[in-house]
């Protein structure tokens, strides 16, 4: 079982956003959606849920934090599951 994940964000995403999501992520694939102006992202992260060989790869909402408080400072991620039925199935 591995930790698979699906994520979609704008096409129009600033350098500094998509070098944060991409140091999270080892990202097995990447997808210009054309009609929506939008990168779909498939990939592993240790935040998503486990998933067998068969199953809908399960669809993730990127949540970015600023803190900028005296012991926490900086941007961080984290990950929210979204509830979807349709998808693409994780192959062998």
């Amino acid at each position: 079982m591995e930790r698979i994940g699906r994520l979609t964000v704008s096409a129009h995403l600033d350098r500094d956003s998509e070098k944060l999501l991409q140091e999270h992520l080892f990202i097995l694939d990447k997808v210009f959606l054309f009609y929506s102006n939008e990168i779909e992202y498939i990939a592993n992260n240790d935040a998503f849920d486990e998933i067998a060989e068969g199953d809908i790869i399960p669809s993730y909402r990127v949540i970015v934090h600023t803190l900028n408080h005296i012991h926490f400072q900086g941007v961080f991620l984290t990950f929210e599951r979204l509830n979807n039925e349709n998808g693409i199935y994780r192959a062998g």
